[in-house]
């Protein structure tokens, strides 16, 4: 699994790098300064491409074509500092399915990953739970509300929302207590 991060800044490149590794520690995460530089990659197919719409050597959504040709299935997503509604709709309709503005909070780049690639969240333990769900887990097991657990961790209530509702899900469970209960049993909280 591998993520292609493409902006000819080396400090917003590594600073995309240090976030997305910071969530999904897995992931194999490589960068690149300008689409030529992409377009030489052989080693492997990247499941996920992050793009500057503005680069060097061109604009991407001009590369997109060349882009789908060499990676069908690849997801592709553009981060950058171009905020325009039509500009948006040009890269949706290029093939970009996230676009996230360098002005928004780290945690809206990881919304789009997670979107884009559900099943790249780190796995806990071998088990089914990311590294996020399990500290959401932890607070809940502290009798924090959905709201409480947000503030804590410098995520909206409606992030707090999808993952626990995706814990519920893995767990088997529908409530809060049963959640904490299941992962107090599995070990996956110290009593």
């Amino acid at each position: 699994m591998a993520i292609v991060i493409v902006d000819d800044h080396h400090l917003f490149r590594s600073g995309i790098s240090h976030i997305i590794q910071s969530d999904m520690p897995n992931m194999r995460i490589f960068t690149v300064d300008s689409i030529s530089a992409l377009l030489q990659i052989n080693e492997f197919t990247p499941l996920l491409i992050i793009m500057d719409l503005h680069l060097p050597d061109g604009d991407a959504l001009g590369a997109m074509p060349t882009i789908r040709m060499r990676w069908p299935d690849c997801r592709l997503m553009a981060v950058t500092s171009d905020g325009d509604p039509t500009r948006m709709q040009q890269a949706s309709q290029c093939g970009m399915e996230g676009y996230v503005v360098k002005s928004e909070p780290p945690e809206r780049l990881l919304q789009v990953i997670r979107y884009l690639l559900p099943d790249a969240g780190e796995q806990a333990d071998g088990g089914q739970l990311t590294r996020r769900q399990l500290e959401i887990l932890r607070l809940m097991a502290q009798g924090l509300s959905n709201k409480a657990v947000g503030r804590a961790l410098d995520i909206s209530e409606f992030t707090v929302r999808g993952h626990v509702q995706a814990l519920f899900k893995a767990l088997q469970v529908t409530r809060r207590g049963e959640a904490v209960h299941v992962a107090q049993k599995a070990g996956l909280l110290q009593v």
